[in-house]
């Protein structure tokens, strides 16, 4: 496993570490949100084990070490897993290879409690109070603290590439039905610290790397400028949350449209169009399979791409009315695509990007909604 790969595997197993003793916290011990955190938490640990008899963290004057390797990542699961560590008073945890699901399941019950003389370690799960501070422990560490350009380029990214972690989440609910639940809540919550923070949603959208990636980024970007609107009008805390899920999600149906359609540089033929426009069914019809998920994300993968006046696709029945975030997201859907290079035709300029959506005004888009989200990206500026 390359070091980027196992950034990522790091990365992912403290996510859903995190995101499942806040669950154990929260809700009572039979809770399918806690034995499915876990059980994430585990299938984790499982990918950075195999190949190796351990995996340790040792926590160095609020520095995270692993495997030779200083972790520098950010968002709130990061610090939470800090917090966590320096709150049990804990210096170094080892797990080891072979570790059963009931033996990490309990560490985590025990890690999530409030006591501080809960946790014992065991034949494969060994932590320590140890005092680094001693110069015989320090010689373990002594090359950590030295400038290394290529990690610093790799591990001081903050959180993952967004486009990257939406990939692996579309792959994983259409391919095998499963849903990473704490990797959508820390892409979702870290847009979400950053558009409080006063962060431009212009300036926070993903940069396209690769035409091949475009979906994924585009979801990325429709998430950011959907919840960067949802924000500004007002939607709570606990409401941005859901729409940041939904947005993100929007698009998972797309998984099963062939490449060659997608990157198709002429127009679709009828046949190609039908493939196409049933992503949105297909998604939803996807989503539905996944308890916990916010319904409001099912919704919205059926209705983005219906119309303000009720054309659009797929055909619903006479005065259908679509959600007001599905609204949203079929302005920053069609936003997005027009701001970007795509294989049939270069990026459009701003003031054309504008145009065009005006002309949708209550007919492909809601009017209220289309001048507050215009007004808002016209006082910003696109790098992309």
């Amino acid at each position: 496993m390359d070091l980027v790969a196992f950034r990522e595997h790091l990365y992912r197993f403290i996510l859903c570490l995190t995101s499942a003793t806040s669950n154990i916290v929260i809700y009572p011990s039979n809770h399918p949100f806690i034995k499915s955190g876990i059980r994430e938490t585990y299938t984790e640990l499982t990918e950075i084990l195999e190949g190796r008899k351990e995996i340790k963290f040792v926590l160095l004057r609020n520095l995270l070490v692993s495997c030779g390797v200083p972790l520098k990542f950010k968002g709130p699961s990061w610090r939470a897993f800090l917090d966590m560590l320096i709150k049990k008073k804990i210096d170094q945890i080892i797990f080891y290879a072979g570790l059963p699901f009931n033996q990490l399941e309990q560490f985590m019950i025990d890690f999530a409690s409030d006591r501080k003389d809960t946790l014992y370690s065991t034949a494969l799960i060994k932590f320590s109070n140890t005092d680094l501070e001693d110069e015989g422990k320090k010689e373990e560490f002594s090359d950590y603290g030295k400038s290394n350009d290529y990690f610093d380029s790799v591990l001081d990214l903050g959180m993952l590439e967004p486009n990257r972690m939406v990939k692996d989440l579309y792959q994983k609910i259409m391919v095998d039905g499963t849903f990473q639940a704490a990797v959508i809540s820390e892409i979702v919550t870290v847009f979400l610290e950053q558009i409080q923070t006063g962060g431009s949603s212009l300036t926070m959208l993903a940069s396209l790397k690769s035409v091949d990636e475009y979906t994924f980024t585009h979801a990325v970007n429709v998430g950011i400028l959907t919840m960067s609107l949802a924000e500004s009008l007002g939607f709570s805390d606990s409401h941005l949350k859901d729409i940041g899920t939904a947005a993100l999600l929007h698009d998972v149906g797309k998984i099963q449209i062939p490449e060659e359609i997608l990157q198709k540089k002429g127009a679709l033929d009828s046949g190609e169009r039908g493939i196409m426009e049933r992503h949105s069914i297909n998604g939803a019809r996807q989503l539905m399979k996944i308890k916990g998920l916010p319904r409001l994300a099912l919704i919205v993968a059926l209705e983005h791409h219906l119309k303000y006046d009720g054309g659009g696709y797929p055909h619903v029945k006479e005065k259908w009315q679509t959600n007001i975030v599905s609204q949203i997201v079929s302005i920053a859907d069609v936003f997005d695509a027009l701001r970007t290079k795509r294989p049939y035709r270069e990026a459009m300029p701003p003031d054309d990007v504008e145009r065009i959506l005006r002309l949708g005004s209550g007919v492909s888009f809601n009017p209220f909604l289309l001048e507050h989200f215009v007004n808002s990206t016209s006082k910003c500026t696109t790098t992309s």
